[in-house]
């Protein structure tokens, strides 16, 4: 778990980044008893950092030791305001005020936003103003029920909840490009034919002749039984007959055992 440690002056910190996890280590298992797994500066820039007094440092711990360092540390004489640390992106959609941008935790709304109607209250509150809806929004949050309870978006004003994945007002990933999505299509279907094609026919390298198996091909509708026979047959009639000449026999027994 990151936790993010404000106001500790860069008078105790080392200009050097690297000595940055060595020196906090030391100090807050002296303050609290307990030992961080790594430690960075919040602003990676040291030119813009030495422009100010003080700065804010991330540190990661376990998670069973963040209760002993939250929500303040005597680190360097007075306590520094601890708290956990939350990343977001552009697009993280903030469940209080349904904005992009930013995380619930981090909202700068003192009101909550509906997600379906647009009015202050949670999503849990939502009820249609319908006593007799024919969906039950008026027990329980339905989306659009009835015509007395129309959705409207907070970030576009249109009719469908914030949620929705269709909202113009939602930020665009790579994934939702056209191009990318053809390529994607495109792929899956190059995929599914090369893949097609491999359970029938064994490809060959460029240049190389066509592969044809090796041994007598026999007819695939020949029962077991006769083919068996023919062998045996053939075998018999490889075996020499009674005959004075030796030369005959030897010629018979070499063929047999061949």
């Amino acid at each position: 778990m990151q936790l993010l440690t404000h106001s500790i002056p860069l008078a105790f910190l080392p200009s050097d980044d690297a000595q940055l996890f060595p020196s906090l280590h030391e100090s807050i298992r002296n303050a609290r008893g307990v030992s961080i797994l790594s430690a960075r500066y919040l602003n990676p820039d040291p030119e813009s950092r030495d422009q100010k007094s003080a700065t804010s440092v991330v540190v990661t711990v376990a998670p069973p030791d963040a209760f002993a360092v939250l929500p303040s540390i005597n680190l360097f004489s007075p306590n520094r305001r601890v708290e956990q640390m939350f990343f977001s992106s552009k697009n993280s959609q903030c469940k209080k005020c349904w904005k992009f941008g930013h995380i619930s935790t981090r909202c700068p709304s003192t009101l909550p936003v509906c997600p379906c109607c647009l009015l202050a209250h949670t999503k849990a509150e939502h009820r249609c103003p319908n006593p007799s809806c024919p969906k039950g929004g008026n027990l329980r949050p339905v989306l659009a029920c009835c015509p007395s309870s129309v959705a409207c978006c907070p970030n576009c004003q249109e009719e469908h909840s914030a949620r929705s994945k269709d909202c113009p007002s939602r930020p665009k990933t790579i994934q939702d490009a056209p191009e990318v999505r053809s390529r994607q299509t495109q792929d899956s279907m190059d995929l599914a034919e090369d893949q097609a094609g491999h359970s029938t026919v064994l490809r060959s390298a460029p240049g190389a002749p066509p592969h044809t198996p090796s041994g007598p091909v026999l007819p695939r509708d020949a029962p077991p039984s006769r083919q068996r026979t023919q062998r045996t047959i053939t075998v018999t009639d490889l075996t020499p007959r009674e005959s004075g000449d030796e030369s005959l026999e030897s010629d018979s027994s070499e063929s047999s055992a061949y």
